[in-house]
C-alpha cells in the first residue's frame, strides 16, 4: 500500500509539472482571418465556437449543426449574406489540449481579449456588417467572455447566442445576449448536481458499452447530460429565431 501511495503521488507531480512547465499551443485560426476579411454586400459573420475542446468543424458538430442551419436560413430569409466563420480554440493534440485546458481555467482571457479587439477593428473597417457570436456548452461560455469585452457602443453590431452556458460561467445579463438553457431543464447549465454525477458515473459503461458494439465514443461524448441537447426544431430554434428578427428589425 505505501509503494502504491509514493507510485501515485509521483504521477500526480509529475502530471502538475508537465501541465504547468508545457509551452503553449494555440491554433493560428489563419483560416478565421482570411475569411473574417473576405467582404460581400449585406454579409452578417456568424463567429462559431464548438463545444468539448472547440476543435470541431460546424460541419462535424451534429450537436449545433441544425441551430447554425436555422440561423443562416433566418438570416437569408430576412435579405442577409450570412456566412458561418469557425473559430477554433484548441488544436486537437496533446500539447493543444492541455493549453485549452489552461485557458478553460483562465475563463478564456487571453484568447476572448484577443478575439473581441480582432473583432471590434474588423468592425471599424467594416461598419455596415453584423457579427453573431454562437456557441455551445464551452464555446457558450467563450462566447460570452467574448461579449463582456466588447464596450456597450459596439453592442448593437454584435450580439451572442450562447446555448447551454456551464454553470460555472455567469450569462453576461444585456440585450445584444441571448442565453438558452431549455427553458430551466439543463442540467449543465443549472448546476443540477445529482444529474451531473449519474452522468459521469454512467459515462465509463456506455464507452465500454459501444466497444462491444464494434463503435468507439470518446469519454466526452459519453458523458450524456440531461437537457444539454439542443435543436433548431424545438423551442430553441423560435427563440433564436424571434432574438435575431427582433435586433435586426430595430437596426433598420
Amino acid at each position: 500500500m505505501g509503494k502504491l501511495k509514493k507510485t501515485l503521488t509521483i504521477l500526480a507531480a509529475a502530471a502538475v509539472l508537465v501541465f504547468i512547465l508545457a509551452p503553449n499551443k494555440f491554433p493560428d485560426n489563419a483560416d478565421f482571418v482570411a475569411q473574417l476579411n473576405e467582404i460581400t454586400p449585406k454579409r452578417v459573420i456568424i463567429v462559431f465556437n464548438s463545444g468539448g475542446w472547440g476543435y470541431t468543424p460546424p460541419q462535424e458538430a451534429n450537436d449545433f449543426k441544425s441551430i447554425l442551419s436555422g440561423i443562416q436560413e433566418t438570416f437569408e430569409k430576412m435579405d442577409y449574406n450570412p456566412i458561418v466563420i469557425p473559430y477554433k480554440r484548441t488544436e486537437n493534440s496533446f500539447l493543444g489540449k492541455i493549453t485549452g485546458l489552461k485557458s478553460l481555467l483562465s475563463s478564456f482571457y487571453s484568447q476572448s481579449s484577443a478575439l473581441a479587439e480582432q473583432l471590434e477593428l474588423h468592425l471599424v473597417k467594416n461598419p455596415e456588417e453584423r457579427i453573431i457570436i454562437t456557441g455551445l456548452s464551452n464555446g457558450a461560455a467563450f462566447s460570452n467572455q467574448i461579449i463582456e469585452k466588447i464596450p456597450q457602443a459596439e453592442g448593437s453590431k454584435i450580439l451572442a447566442v450562447e446555448v447551454g452556458t456551464p454553470f460555472w460561467e455567469k450569462p453576461l445579463q444585456a440585450d445584444n445576449v441571448l442565453f438558452l438553457d431549455n427553458n430551466g431543464q439543463d442540467s449543465l447549465a443549472d448546476r443540477k448536481v445529482s444529474n451531473l454525477l449519474i452522468s459521469l458515473i454512467k459515462a465509463p459503461f456506455r464507452v465500454i458499452s459501444a466497444k462491444l458494439c464494434g463503435t468507439n465514443i470518446s469519454f466526452a461524448r459519453s458523458i450524456q447530460v440531461p437537457g444539454h441537447e439542443y435543436t433548431w426544431e424545438s423551442l430553441t430554434g423560435r427563440q433564436i429565431s424571434q432574438f435575431l428578427r427582433e435586433n435586426f428589425d430595430s437596426s433598420q
